[in-house]
């Protein structure tokens, strides 16, 4: 399976919308998923760095943690192989760390789909 890559568009000067996954998620894929984002400040691309960091909540109630990447005015988070592990609702959230600000940069919702036999 080719890797899903979904970008999202973020203002800093804006509320954090909420995201709905746009496809789905399958039990026990493994770093299936991409999610980016791209910064702007008040419609103006924003030069990001620092550290990127998604916090996924699966249907379980368990928090798994994914570092990402910063580059030009774009994070991204590649989905580890536990955020597929519980089939059912996840919440992930992307946020930067830099000079000792945090900023979330997006907030998505997904379903992870069970496929096949057990």
């Amino acid at each position: 399976m080719a890797q899903i890559e979904t970008w999202l568009k973020c203002d800093l000067k804006h509320a954090v919308k909420v995201h709905k996954l746009p496809g789905d998620l399958f039990y026990q894929d493994n770093q299936a998923n991409l999610i980016g984002v791209e910064v702007f400040d008040n419609g103006v691309p924003a030069l990001v760095s620092g550290t990127v960091t998604a916090k996924i909540i699966r249907d379980d109630n368990t928090t798994i943690t994914a570092t990402g990447s910063a580059s030009g005015n774009r994070v991204s988070v590649i989905l580890p192989a536990d955020a597929y592990a519980v089939p059912g609702k996840v919440s992930i959230v992307i946020k930067l760390t830099a000079s000792g600000v945090v900023t979330t940069v997006a907030s998505v919702v997904g379903n992870v789909f069970y496929y096949g036999r057990r």
